[in-house]
């Protein structure tokens, strides 16, 4: 289990991140990344630093979005190719 710091406001870079998980799901990580969580322009974030197993929810990282269909947002790859891997519980 990750030690989790209260989520944060971060800006949202649309160019570099991909959805890893609906809500409700989970992303598993090999790498170290920035998450996000919510929807477009509505987000609130923290940084995993070892990667790890994240779970997409409101009780994990706030609501920054009431009502609507938040998603886990991460960068596709890190510098080594490693990727990410999506699962839904």
């Amino acid at each position: 289990m990750l030690h989790l710091t209260p989520a944060q406001a971060y800006q949202l870079d649309t160019v570099n991140l991909v959805g890893c998980a609906q809500d409700g799901g989970v992303c598993r990580m090999s790498y170290p990344t920035n998450v996000y969580y919510g929807v477009p322009g509505r987000t609130n974030g923290r940084p995993f630093p070892q990667g790890g197993t994240v779970p997409c929810n409101t009780q994990t990282f706030g609501d920054p979005a009431p009502g609507r269909g938040e998603e886990l947002l991460v960068r596709a790859a890190d510098h080594r190719g490693r990727r990410y891997r999506s699962e839904t519980v």
